[in-house]
């Protein structure tokens, strides 16, 4: 299972917070399941409340709730917690004795202690850091986040990340208009040490400009706009091999 890997087509969505802020270092990512009879309009107040919670209470902490636009998790929510950087993550939930996480309890936790009726947070969850980040000029949230799931060739993972952090960074930083391609790596939770590939556009007009539809092929002003940078993109791709699953996600809050 540590061949598994994520790629993650991000940009998280509507919420002017988000779009206007940069990318953090550390993104945790947390599916969550409903029931049919569940009040939706309760249950995205819920999350509006507690990314509030983050954004006032918290320095270097967010929160983004996103729901399945096309793919396997269609229809589907996910919340993510965003930190700044990794000493903000280990901050608020430190693994060194005692990891009693009391700065992030100390938060208002009315958010957290009254789920919505139907509403289950579930107990799958993994930490992604962005590989290189030191070195990425402005990493910025976009507006949909799609995730892809793929399997890197055996023994290949280390070559795979040596990759990312030296040529391909630097080659695709910036390169593509409002699009930018991250690779982020599981430091803990379910998916430790597996890597995660995203791709960040400022707009959903840009995606469906570049990605029309499910299924469909890229658009020739995608090809024309990708070409000077597929080199890298295609080495990248040696590493892996066939693609899994997918799931393009829109931002609620």
């Amino acid at each position: 299972m540590k061949n598994r890997i994520f790629i993650i087509v991000i940009g998280l969505g509507i919420s002017l917070s988000a779009i206007s802020q940069d990318l953090p270092e550390v993104i945790a990512l947390r599916e969550i399941e409903i029931h049919e009879e569940t009040n939706e309009v309760i249950f995205k107040n819920y999350y509006q409340k507690w990314c509030d919670v983050l954004e006032e209470n918290t320095k270097g902490m967010s929160g983004w709730l996103m729901k399945g636009d096309r793919g396997e998790r269609i229809g589907k929510y996910i919340f993510a917690y965003g930190f700044d950087y990794k000493a903000v993550r280990d901050y608020y939930f430190p693994t060194i004795p005692p990891a009693d996480y009391k700065q992030f309890y100390a938060l208002p936790q009315e958010a957290l202690t009254n789920l919505p009726p139907g509403v289950e947070g579930t107990n799958t969850y993994t930490d992604f850091v962005v590989l290189g980040y030191a070195d990425i000029i402005r990493p910025m949230v976009g507006e949909v986040l799609g995730i892809h799931y793929l399997n890197v060739k055996q023994r290949k993972a280390d070559d795979f990340e040596k990759y990312v952090t030296g040529e391909f960074n630097a080659a695709m930083n910036n390169k593509i208009p409002g699009l930018n391609l991250y690779v982020l790596k599981g430091d803990r939770g379910d998916m430790e040490g597996y890597f995660i590939l995203i791709f960040i556009f400022d707009t959903v007009e840009r995606r469906t400009g570049y990605f029309p539809g499910a299924g469909e092929k890229p658009t020739e002003e995608f090809k024309e706009v990708f070409q000077p940078v597929s080199q890298y993109y295609d080495k990248l791709q040696s590493f892996l091999n066939e693609e899994i699953s997918h799931t393009d996600y829109i931002i609620v809050y």
